[in-house]
């Protein structure tokens, strides 16, 4: 909750139940599915089985940016 709060609510100015509910579920799609986390070595918890850590000299190429929750957070991933 406490990282709701902090990385999320208290950025928005909420007017109703409907609009909490929608912030709250796309930050939660964020948090869980695109989102890497440092307690499990920078891996996603919604891919964590699927997905190892990679070193940064191996990656090369263009980086394409998704902003979320209208630009406050940011997915980032590698064209191929």
């Amino acid at each position: 909750m406490g990282t709701l709060k902090r990385e999320c609510c208290d950025h928005f100015f909420v007017f109703s139940q409907q609009e909490l509910h929608r912030i709250v579920k796309e930050f939660a799609a964020y948090y869980n599915q695109l989102r890497a986390h440092q307690g499990i070595e920078q891996r996603i918890p919604g891919r964590f089985k699927e997905q190892r850590p990679q070193t940064s000299h191996k990656l090369k190429g263009k980086v394409i940016v998704t902003p979320h929750l209208n630009g406050l957070h940011h997915s980032y991933t590698y064209a191929h």
